[in-house]
């Protein structure tokens, strides 16, 4: 179900929507290293596990001195140990009037702190749009329908809303209205993930019965980033300078398959020279998270699954070892899942892990969750096991 539709089957008592996933990647990387392809592929001196792509609209990322953007080292930087750990601070986010627990949801927070959003519904089914200024819950009418994925700094929401037929349209809720956005000929579904500071999403539609990464300028139109012949490209994120990144994949494979190829492309969309092997799933400022096929420490001839963050701007990669990223910050603090509590949320900073303790001891699942840009606020959907009729919608303060 969708996060709209589990919401409304329990207010009357389709899987999250459909992305680049990082737990999605991990399955698919992992069943791959079980298979040993990935080490078969690196002996060859081919790798053909999952992949970084990064993608220029408008803005490269270019060196300090002017030169083309850096090519991502395949092997990782060692991690500063030198950093300490948050501390951390829980509150309930405020409930909207009207809605019992288990009716509502937070799913994410803008950069700055000041919006937090998310979804609800209603006894009577009806879903929409929940947004918080300044801790203050609004439902707003011309919002329902509308399921949201991400926030900017000036509360541009993107997501997706339903046609007459049921299937979902990627829109924007703008100045207190859904708009639509524009799509490829023949596209049968679509859905904005991501949306930076000027406007501009990012996202994707189904064409053909495989998703096609989507930009969408803030001045109209889309931009569909070019993967080559026979491939397309997914996009996870774009950063306030329109660099979108994700992965590409073969037309006929998925994400998690060993179809994917490592591509990066400046301005004008000529690919660069084959960049850090891996797959983006996470974008803030100048950072990506996701997964590298990067030397296991504990066996240097093994190239396998690795979680990873990246500076797009140098393009240094490092590795979060056991740590599973969900997001990151314009700072470079990543929220993600910790290995030793694995149903948890934890901040990894410098190498330091500080883990994010829930309101209620018996509701440490995380469902939806988000991170700001310095990287000092967390909210997020935490729920009981596999139950999503009740819900603990926490905000943490962290410094």
């Amino acid at each position: 179900m969708t996060p709209e539709e589990v919401l409304r089957s329990h207010a009357e008592r389709e899987a999250p929507p459909v992305r680049l996933l990082a737990d999605d990647v991990l399955a698919g990387a992992r069943r791959s290293v079980r298979r040993g392809r990935i080490r078969a592929a690196a002996a060859a001196g081919v790798v053909v596990a999952l992949v970084v792509a990064g993608v220029v609209f408008g803005s490269s990322l270019r060196r300090p001195d002017g030169g083309p953007p850096a090519v991502t080292p395949t092997q990782p930087v060692a991690p500063t140990r030198s950093a300490v750990p948050l501390t951390c601070t829980a509150a309930a986010v405020p409930a909207p009037p009207g809605l019992p627990a288990g009716q509502w949801a937070v799913y994410t927070v803008d950069p700055t702190g000041r919006y937090m959003v998310g979804g609800y519904a209603s006894a009577s089914s009806v879903t929409g749009l929940l947004v918080w200024k300044d801790g203050v819950p609004d439902r707003p009418a011309a919002a329902i329908g509308f399921a949201p994925n991400a926030v900017n700094r000036d509360g541009t929401v993107a997501g997706a809303t339903r046609t007459a037929g049921g299937e979902r349209r990627a829109a924007l809720f703008h100045d207190g209205a859904v708009v639509p956005l524009p799509l490829p000929p023949g596209a049968t579904g679509s859905e904005a993930l991501a949306v930076n500071a000027r406007g501009d999403a990012a996202g994707y539609a189904v064409v053909g019965g495989g998703r096609v990464g989507l930009v969408w300028p803030a001045g109209g139109g889309f931009v569909e980033p070019p993967a080559g012949a026979g491939r397309r490209a997914q996009v996870a994120g774009i950063t306030d300078d329109g660099v979108a990144a994700g992965a590409t994949v073969a037309d006929d494979a998925t994400v998690a398959d060993d179809a994917t190829v490592a591509y990066r492309w400046d301005g004008d969309g000529t690919p660069l020279p084959k960049g850090a092997a891996g797959a983006v799933t996470a974008v803030g400022g100048e950072w990506a998270v996701g997964t590298a096929p990067l030397t296991r420490p504990h066996d240097p001839d093994e190239l396998g699954p690795w979680h990873a963050r990246w500076n797009l701007r140098t393009g240094a990669v490092e590795p979060l070892g056991l740590f599973t990223p969900l997001a990151v910050s314009a700072a470079g603090t990543v929220l993600g899942v910790p290995a030793e509590r694995a149903s948890g949320l934890a901040l990894w900073r410098d190498g330091a892990v500080t883990v994010l303790l829930p309101l209620n001891p018996d509701r440490p699942w995380r469902w939806r969750a988000g991170i700001t840009g310095d990287g000092t606020t967390v909210v997020a959907s935490m729920v009981e096991g596999d139950r999503h009729d009740l819900y603990d919608n926490t905000r943490w303060t962290c410094r």
